[in-house]
């Protein structure tokens, strides 16, 4: 491999699911192989945004196993969560993280990142390459009706997986000459019966949106950066996107999907 290459990593949003990342990771460290930048998207910006601040994947490992997942939401009265625009607030969440990395700035990171968010002043999707690393990758992550939108200085943010789930996109704008995305997100709804969880509808209508906005972008790429990109796509779909007390399993998920396909990722790579 030309030690020349910028290699750039793009993680997409999909829930506990984005925990395959962390797999990924793994066996990308275990190969010695450079990443110049990561994106992210949702779950994906919260891996990558920790993964690119303390560069191993055992010090991301550490920090998910120090908390129960329960600390980090706050749930609302319902009339307050009609005012706030959502049934959890993530504002404990982004305190714990801004605290645990003493503030730290996304121009201050080890490797370069980019977290995706959309905007709700301006409908447009908004790509964070400075300013507070826990904002940035809780704005990325805010699924609306769940989780209330996040604020930074005079706007609004939620999910960016509704505009960009995989941003690979943002891997080339930050200097990248290749780029592997991980592919974690919702493609289909195989597992839906009659009786859907009313607590499941906001996912499933959001999915819907984000995977008609993915093909389109998916074909943007290919006409800009052929062969330029590899997508990974790790088996997740066995297990659920709120299973996060599974890491074990995902990570096991993610391992698996790279050596499955690692021929394909060397020749890519030209290692």
């Amino acid at each position: 491999m030309n030690k020349k290459l910028k290699i750039g990593l793009a993680l997409s949003g999909g829930g506990a699911r984005g925990l395959a990342h962390l797999g990924i990771l793994k066996k990308i460290e275990e190969e010695k192989i450079p990443i110049f930048c990561i994106s992210g998207t949702s779950m994906g910006a919260i891996v990558g945004g920790l993964y690119a601040a303390f560069g191993s994947v055992n010090s991301v490992i550490d920090l998910y196993n120090s908390y129960k997942i329960s600390s980090f939401f706050e749930t609302k009265k319902f009339y307050k969560s009609i005012s706030s625009g959502g049934l959890l607030s993530l504002d404990k969440a982004e305190t714990i993280l801004k605290n645990r990395l003493n503030n730290l700035k996304i121009e201050d990171l080890k490797i370069s990142f980019t977290s995706v968010a959309v905007s709700l002043k301006t409908s447009q999707e908004v790509k964070f390459k400075k300013g507070d690393l826990a904002s940035a990758m809780f704005a990325s992550g805010a699924l609306p009706f769940i989780f209330s939108p996040i604020k930074i200085d005079d706007d609004l943010f939620i999910d960016g997986g509704l505009f960009n789930v995989l941003p690979i996109d943002a891997c080339f704008e930050m200097g990248a000459d290749l780029v592997i995305g991980v592919d974690v997100s919702d493609d289909h709804f195989n597992n839906l019966d009659e009786k859907i969880n009313i607590f499941e509808m906001p996912r499933i209508i959001f999915n819907l949106a984000l995977n008609k906005f993915k093909e389109e972008k998916l074909e943007e790429l290919n006409k800009k950066y052929q062969e330029k990109f590899l997508i990974l796509k790790p088996k997740v779909s066995v297990l659920k996107g709120n299973d996060f007390d599974k890491l074990e399993e995902f990570m096991f998920l993610g391992e698996r999907e790279y050596l499955k396909n690692k021929k394909e990722i060397q020749r890519f790579l030209n290692i």
